[in-house]
């Protein structure tokens, strides 16, 4: 997900070995700027709207409906990572800061109210049965945001790919080591 973070301007404290300084108004302007407040408020909204919406509903809807609503859900979650992502990142950049902490921890209290009312979401979408999610994604705006993988010869085929690129980098330090 692109948080629309712009990477840190080195600096000669950089090269010092001092902390980066991340320019988060890429994000907001500051930890008062009213943006926040109006993001976190809409989420909250989005979310209310998303659960009246869905909830209990989401093996019984036509795919286009459910592509619409993980499309809504979606949305919801990018806002939230938004201002929980400035958050975290202001508060690295100086973790001594009390007044950060404070602002960190409020907007992580915000943000579990808000993902709370979302929870449903998941939860019920991975009870729905496979064959009602096979019948909703033949429509393509379901199909478009939802695509499980579902094949698990893709993922044994990935773990082996994996393993296999473990095991040849330790053969190879191990060779390296005994010259």
């Amino acid at each position: 997900m692109d948080t629309g973070v712009t990477t840190a301007i080195p600096t000669a404290e950089a090269a010092s070995g001092a902390l980066p300084d991340w320019r988060l108004d890429d994000l907001y302007a500051g930890p008062e700027d009213p943006a926040i407040e109006a993001d976190l408020r809409w989420a909250k909204e989005a979310a209310e709207a998303l659960k009246a919406a869905h909830a209990g509903r989401l093996a019984d809807v036509s795919g286009a409906e459910l592509g619409r609503a993980i499309a809504e859900y979606e949305r919801l979650i990018e806002r939230l990572y938004r201002v929980s992502s400035y958050a975290q990142l202001r508060f690295a950049a100086d973790v001594a800061d009390p007044e950060r902490g404070r602002f960190l921890q409020t907007v992580q209290e915000r943000c579990n109210e808000i993902t709370a009312l979302t929870l449903f979401f998941i939860l019920e979408l991975n009870r729905v049965d496979g064959a009602v999610i096979e019948s909703q994604l033949t429509d393509p705006a379901a199909a478009r945001k939802y695509s499980p993988v579902g094949d698990d010869r893709i993922i044994a085929a990935m773990q082996r790919t994996a393993r296999d690129l473990c095991k040849q980098q330790i053969e190879a330090k191990a060779k390296e080591l005994e010259a």
